[in-house]
């Protein structure tokens, strides 16, 4: 599964499934999802999809694993809001963010919490 759209490195535009993928796997019962790269106003709806996508498969649980991100912008922050709640009570959701650009903007818009934020994927997924 791929972003619709995504932006190398160097910050230039990719068009849909020519850019880095977002990585999907299963760990026992759960989902990891793992983007990389920026996660802004471009990629952000794309991601969605990708991620509600997964959630249609009602896992136990999804994880999105940030750690390969590399800018996370506002976008990025309501779209991981938004799919937190399109998981419900149902199934566990949970967010690795690891570094300052991922998890400095969590942090500072207070969702921490609400988005089930741990420092690794081995402790999401023991979460």
């Amino acid at each position: 599964m791929t972003t619709s759209g995504t932006r190398d490195q160097d910050g230039a535009d990719s068009p849909a499934g020519t850019g880095p993928a977002a990585r999907v796997t299963a760990d026992g019962e759960a989902r990891v999802v793992a983007p990389s790269g920026e996660i802004d106003i471009v990629v952000a709806p794309g991601l969605q999809r990708d991620i509600e996508a997964v959630l249609a498969d009602r896992p136990r649980r999804i994880v999105i694993d940030l750690s390969a991100v590399t800018f996370l912008a506002s976008a990025g922050l309501a779209m991981l809001t938004a799919c937190r709640h399109s998981a419900g009570s149902e199934i566990a959701f949970a967010v690795v963010a690891d570094g300052p650009a991922t998890a400095r903007p969590i942090e500072l818009t207070g969702l921490s919490d609400e988005l089930h934020v741990y420092p690794s994927l081995e402790a999401a997924l023991q979460s």
